[in-house]
């Protein structure tokens, strides 16, 4: 697959479950972070708001939800029977997106951004 352009031109190179989790996370990660503009990074779907918020990508038999080592430190309690490690969330097709956590991870990250763009305004 050439590098996409696009989160659109992303989404458009998957089929079946894949393409539609992807679509389901994008609607979901654009109505928590309305602000946050959609870029491409490391060849997949990210959002940025000052810096990059999170990234999404589609695999063979999960969806891969990167937040940071941050956003996952601070939900690891919540994480239950989720796999995951340092700084991804994996969430297999075969399963609903889990969007109260997504949402808290969001959040939380949001948060941390506009903690960061703050200190640089010092």
């Amino acid at each position: 697959m050439q590098k996409p352009q696009s989160t659109d031109q992303y989404i458009e190179s998957f089929s079946g479950v894949a393409r539609e989790r992807l679509i389901e996370m994008r609607a979901l990660l654009a109505r928590l972070a309305p602000e946050a503009t959609e870029v491409i990074s490391y060849g997949m779907p990210a959002l940025r708001m000052g810096r990059i918020l999170v990234f999404y990508a589609a695999w063979k038999s999960h969806l891969g939800f990167y937040p940071s080592g941050s956003g996952i430190r601070q939900v690891e309690t919540l994480l239950g029977d989720w796999t995951f490690s340092k700084g991804a969330i994996l969430f297999p097709y075969d399963r609903p997106l889990p969007v109260d956590l997504i949402e808290k991870i969001v959040a939380i990250r949001m948060v941390e951004n506009r903690e960061l763009q703050a200190k640089k305004k010092k």
